[in-house]
């Protein structure tokens, strides 16, 4: 996976940021900004691009030395934070994903799995972004921080993903779990029927008018973590 240092001066808290699929940096960074105009005043790494399953020995080691940790994952990040290898956080986050993300009734159904990766193109991905998003106004609000990754390159990171999953269960984080799912009822990706089955037992907060996309509705850490 990749690793962007959005800021690392030491400071009391550090927020592990996992985007989804196929993403870029750049939700990472719009994020961040948003949050330090609001307040924030901790330290921020972000991952994407999941063909490769663990951060950086040097990353978990600096993420050590943190005095607070809180995990933000958002999508397929919620999967891949769990077999990051990352410290274990004081506080993690679960934004419209499950630890399954290809299982028929926790997560997102094998077939539409399936479908969407072996029919996946420049022309499609723009579909896939509209379902994403739900609607116009959220759409444009996305477009603003969309991925510049070309859907060949997406393509290959969805492949590699479906290879890790194997079909299998699902991994579960290594010595920590899930504070909190935040699931979106307007969620056409991961249907928020799934989320609420695959975090029974976990606090869960419901928005009412959340497409998949969630940094309309949210668009600071301190919205997520409240």
């Amino acid at each position: 996976m990749k690793e962007v240092w959005l800021r690392k001066t030491g400071a009391e808290e550090l927020v592990l940021f996992f985007s989804g699929w196929g993403m870029d940096s750049a939700p990472a960074k719009a994020l961040f900004a948003r949050s330090v105009e609001q307040g924030f005043r901790g330290d921020m790494v972000a991952f994407h691009d999941y063909r490769s399953p663990q951060c950086s020995a040097e990353l978990c080691l600096a993420a050590e030395e943190y005095p607070r940790r809180t995990l933000l994952a958002w999508s397929l990040g919620v999967w891949a934070a769990g077999r990051s290898g990352v410290p274990v956080p004081h506080f993690a986050v679960a934004v419209n994903g499950t630890l399954y993300p290809r299982h028929a009734d926790l997560g997102i159904d094998p077939a539409v799995f399936d479908a969407t990766l072996e029919s996946y193109s420049e022309e499609n991905r723009v579909r896939f972004n509209r379902r994403m998003c739900g609607s116009r106004e959220v759409l444009r609000h996305f477009t603003t921080m969309s991925s510049m990754r070309g859907a060949a390159d997406q393509q290959e990171e969805l492949r590699l993903i479906r290879k890790a999953i194997s079909g299998g269960p699902a991994e579960k984080p290594t010595g920590w779990s899930y504070s909190r799912a935040i699931i979106g009822l307007k969620d056409a990706i991961f249907l928020p029927e799934s989320q609420r089955s695959a975090w029974e037992g976990t606090g869960q907060r419901i928005v009412s008018e959340m497409p998949h996309w969630p940094f309309f509705h949210h668009s600071t850490i301190m919205e997520l973590t409240a």
